[in-house]
């Protein structure tokens, strides 16, 4: 018993890897350290556990184990977990606010009948958090990614070790050229593109409400980039550009004191 909590306790302490879907669903080179299997993915990065963010598309239980299939913008992979662990009631509760799922896992081999081998995501831990922690994971992973793809080329020019493993190896396995690389930090920036395209999205519907609201008499366009920078935590030169946009699009206009109005139809 002793012997198990202390293995549990090193295997937890490993630090939970950062990488998209995208890249993970291809990822399918593993290596034996000390008798743990760790998967190298195409960027380099080391994954015995893995953490990651991304919205339910499907939840289905067999038996006791439940197949979450949890979608990160780039891609969508199956995660599963003991169905004691599942919050199912918060995460169909999310009409107040986008909610979306947190996972801590770890990274386990499953072979094929003809002898190819990928990896599965097992659920250490669940859990339900809001917009602003799934924005912060895209931008973590993006960075992380797009630094690994930096050191691949780096050392794509001389022989030597990358996370541990030789970089040639990396490159081989996965037919590493600048092509690939380009096309693996095309995910990233994707990723980072497709949520400020999500935030702008969310900002001007938020600016139209608040303008609507106030009617006739108007809104001053300080106090409102002062309510969006303390309410919601926005910056006034995003919410400012964004202004702008829907006056040159006739959304609304603004005054000569800066008052804005809903435009007319």
């Amino acid at each position: 018993m002793e012997e198990r909590k202390r293995e549990h306790s090193a295997h937890t302490q490993v630090p939970a890897c950062r990488v998209f879907f995208a890249e993970f669903l291809h990822s399918d080179l593993f290596i034996e350290e000390a008798g743990v299997t760790t998967l190298i993915t195409p960027t380099g990065a080391r994954c015995q556990r893995l953490y990651a963010v991304g919205a339910v598309e499907a939840v289905e239980t067999r038996g006791n184990v439940v197949r979450i299939q949890l979608n990160d913008t780039t891609a969508s992979v199956p995660v599963f977990a003991p169905q004691d662990r599942y919050p199912a009631e918060r995460v169909k509760d999310s009409t107040d606010a986008e909610r979306y799922l947190a996972v801590t896992g770890t990274v386990n081999v499953r072979a094929g009948a003809d002898g190819s081998k990928r990896a599965l995501i097992l659920a250490e831990a669940l859990g339900i958090v809001e917009d602003r922690a799934r924005a912060a994971w895209l931008l973590t992973t993006a960075m992380r990614t797009m630094e690994r793809i930096e050191q691949l080329r780096i050392f794509s020019s001389e022989p030597s070790s990358f996370m541990g493993v030789p970089s040639e190896r990396v490159r081989e396995h996965y037919a590493l050229d600048n092509e690939r690389l380009d096309a693996l930090a095309g995910t990233a920036i994707n990723a980072v593109n497709g949520l400020l395209t999500h935030y702008r999205a969310q900002t001007r519907a938020l600016i139209m409400e608040q303008i609507t609201t106030a009617g006739k008499s108007g809104l001053d366009r300080s106090r409102l980039l002062d309510r969006l920078r303390r309410g919601q935590g926005l910056p006034e030169t995003w919410v400012g550009e964004i202004i702008d946009g829907l006056i040159l699009e006739g959304q609304c206009s603004e005054s000569e004191s800066g008052v804005l109005q809903c435009a007319r139809r």
